[in-house]
Order: structure tokens, then C-alpha cells, then sequence
């Protein structure tokens, strides 16, 4: 029902009411089960199937367009025809014009929308890397706690404030728990 209702909204003020549920009939009964045996077919996990529902059935509804004529007699006479219905009324309407116009419509959104994607998980990606070598100094930080925790000679305690400073330096996250313990950027206080 819900790919019926996705592939109908691209024509809405086109179709006429039985050129709707013919659109949403093949949809839900061919459009749809095509789609979702595709992704299973790409292994893409999609549990809930938004991208054959919404991405597939609706790509159908915007080329399904190109098909539908209104009922141009009684929205003329009912003086309620539109810009867009009266294109379609036009005597130089050509189908196969239209069809192309709504093959580059949807070739553009899928291009925009895979270009925004792209890039927002780009970003999320990015993002994740940095917060790994983050961890690395988060790692170096506690080891160097953990050895001046152990008793040992003078020197090891100036290495390891040497080493505590470079990584409060690299790592605001590192600097923060350092900051829990104690460190004042140069030392720890009390110590």
C-alpha cells in the first residue's frame, strides 16, 4: 500500500483516478517486489525496505508521469485546469518528450541526493578516523599514568611529564582526563 501511495505522488495532479491506482497497483505488485529482491540480491541491508519503497516505487511515480493525461474536458469545464495539467492538454504534448524530461529529473535527483550523502558520510568517516588517533594518545597518556604510578627512579618521573605534556598538547580529549587527575599542563598538583 505505502509504494502505491509513494508512486502516485509525483502525478497527483496529472493522473486521473484510475490511471492512479493503476500506477499504485503496479507499484506495490511489480515496482516493489522487483526492488526489494534487488537488494537482497546486492546484499544491502535494508530492514525496514525505505529504498524500494520510497527510492525505487517513487523514481516509478515520476517516470509514470510522462504517461498520464488528465481529463482535460472536464477541468476545462469545470474551469479548474492548471498551468501544469494544461501543458499536459496541450496539442503539442509529446509523451516521449515528456518521458525524457522526467528520465533527466530523475537521473539529477540521484545525483543530488548520492552527492549529499557522499559527502555527509565522508564527514562522518573523517570524523571517526580522527577520534581513533585520538585514542592512540589517550592510550599513551595512561601508560604514562600507570608508570608514574610505579615506584622507580627520578629520572622516569621527568620523562614521563615530558611525555604527559606532548600528548595533553596532541589530544584535547587526553588533556581533559589528564585534567581529572590532577595535571596542570605542566605538572600534577599536590605531587
Amino acid at each position: 500500500v505505502l509504494s502505491g501511495l509513494v508512486s502516485c505522488t509525483a502525478s497527483c495532479d496529472i493522473a486521473t483516478p484510475l490511471t492512479s491506482a493503476l500506477i499504485g497497483l503496479l507499484a506495490g505488485l511489480v515496482v516493489y517486489p522487483l526492488c526489494s529482491k534487488l537488494m537482497e540480491w546486492l546484499k544491502l541491508d535494508d530492514p525496514v525496505d525505505a529504498v524500494p519503497v520510497h527510492g525505487g516505487c517513487g523514481l516509478f511515480g515520476v517516470l509514470a508521469v510522462a504517461f498520464c493525461i488528465p481529463d482535460c474536458s472536464e477541468l476545462r469545464l469545470s474551469g479548474s485546469l492548471t498551468k501544469s495539467q494544461s501543458s499536459f492538454c496541450s496539442a503539442d504534448h509529446r509523451i516521449e518528450l515528456q518521458l525524457l524530461s522526467q528520465v533527466w529529473a530523475c537521473v539529477v535527483m540521484l545525483g543530488w541526493t548520492l552527492s549529499i550523502s557522499m559527502t555527509f558520510w565522508l564527514l562522518c568517516s573523517v570524523s571517526e578516523r580522527v577520534r581513533g588517533l585520538e585514542l592512540d594518545q589517550i592510550k599513551a597518556a595512561k601508560e604514562l599514568l600507570e608508570q608514574l604510578t610505579r615506584p622507580g627512579p627520578d629520572n622516569v618521573e621527568l620523562e614521563v611529564d615530558k611525555g604527559l605534556r606532548t600528548v595533553a598538547k596532541l589530544s584535547p580529549a587526553a588533556r581533559a582526563i589528564l585534567k581529572q587527575h590532577g595535571w596542570n599542563g605542566r605538572t600534577f598538583q599536590g605531587g
